[in-house]
């Protein structure tokens, strides 16, 4: 079973990947290009942001990359948006992920 996260409408939020690594040699990827692109439903990009976001590597950490997804986002109460994150450390290293995420009103 997938997870859903949350998506506070009118709030910043942290978007964080955590421990990037190469599966082959367990070594931690510092120094990769990872990038966040939300879409809809209908895989359309939410406006309020320009996509691809960079998702910045966090200095001496273990593969972690960070970004603020802005208040801004045009999101709509219950609607359904994927952020779609992608790695790439070159050299055959890339990753991509599709997290689930849910528009509410914090109450």
């Amino acid at each position: 079973m997938s997870t859903i996260h949350v998506l506070l409408i009118s709030n910043d939020h942290i978007l964080e990947l955590d421990s990037l690594k190469n599966e082959l040699t367990g070594l931690d990827l510092n120094g990769a290009t990872v990038t966040v692109t939300l879409v809809d439903a209908e895989g359309a990009q939410v406006g309020g942001e320009v996509w691809p976001k960079t998702m910045a590597y966090v200095a001496e950490t273990d593969g972690v990359y960070r970004c603020t997804l802005p208040y801004t986002l045009a999101l709509t109460p219950a609607a359904r948006y994927v952020a779609r994150i992608t790695a790439n450390a070159g050299n055959g290293l890339r990753a991509h992920w599709e997290l689930e995420c849910v528009a509410r009103t914090r109450n």
